[in-house]
């Protein structure tokens, strides 16, 4: 997939987050209120299991088998996809640690919202860890969106991308049925995630480029068979 069309694609994602803008402005707790683990038990398990897509563990297995394809095959195109990914991490890390940490670290989370207090039944019920704050943004929403919007580009089919975005999405709203956190913490989260893949994307190509630079200023006659 080229530079334009794989940009084209990743920014018409982009167009569709402002439909969620509706969502902000109902008051808060709204829809987290109604539907959440403990009004659909039943659910629980699945949601469980979906949002451990957002967990880190899962952009390290993704950096370690990229690691490996590049040992394999040193091409420049795979080496453009590893740093494509390993930047959008860290810049997804980074960005999200800021604002969690430094900026938003008294954000209530949905059970410290409600006044849930730490040893109720109600959050007994669940072999879940439920936090109280720091809730923007959602880092897990963050990370399923950096990973899926990222293998976007080796999507061939329109199909396969919308698979991966109804993915983030549902990843998303792990996040929300399980209360740990609000639409916006999670709609943000997924702006980052997009924002943090083109930042990767920009980085990546300046460092390829300017190797590609150096090398043909160095090797003229010899960059076509070193390729």
């Amino acid at each position: 997939m080229n530079y334009t069309h794989q940009n084209l694609f990743y920014r018409n994602f982009a167009f569709c987050l402002p439909f969620f803008i509706p969502l902000l402005l109902l008051p808060k707790g709204t829809i987290e209120q109604r539907i959440n683990l403990f009004e659909f038990p039943s659910l629980f398990p699945f949601f469980k299991w979906i949002t451990l897509l957002g967990d880190g563990w899962i952009m390290l297995i993704v950096l370690a088998l990229l690691w490996t394809r590049y040992l394999m095959r040193k091409s420049r195109k795979i080496q453009e996809e590893l740093l494509h990914f390993l930047f959008s991490a860290l810049f997804m890390i980074v960005v999200v640690t800021l604002m969690k940490n430094l900026f938003f670290y008294a954000a209530p989370r949905p059970v410290e919202f409600f006044g849930i207090e730490s040893g109720s039944s109600l959050l007994e019920r669940f072999d879940i860890r439920f936090h109280h704050f720091r809730s923007f943004p959602s880092g897990h929403t963050a990370t399923v969106a950096v990973v899926g919007f990222y293998f976007m580009r080796y999507c061939k089919h329109e199909f396969f991308r919308r698979l991966l975005f109804a993915v983030i999405l549902l990843g998303g709203f792990s996040r929300i049925f399980l209360f740990q956190h609000f639409v916006a913490d999670v709609i943000v989260g997924i702006s980052i995630g997009l924002i943090s893949i083109f930042v990767g994307k920009y980085i990546a190509d300046r460092i390829i480029y300017r190797k590609t630079k150096k090398r043909v200023a160095i090797f003229p006659n010899m960059l076509h068979a070193s390729e």
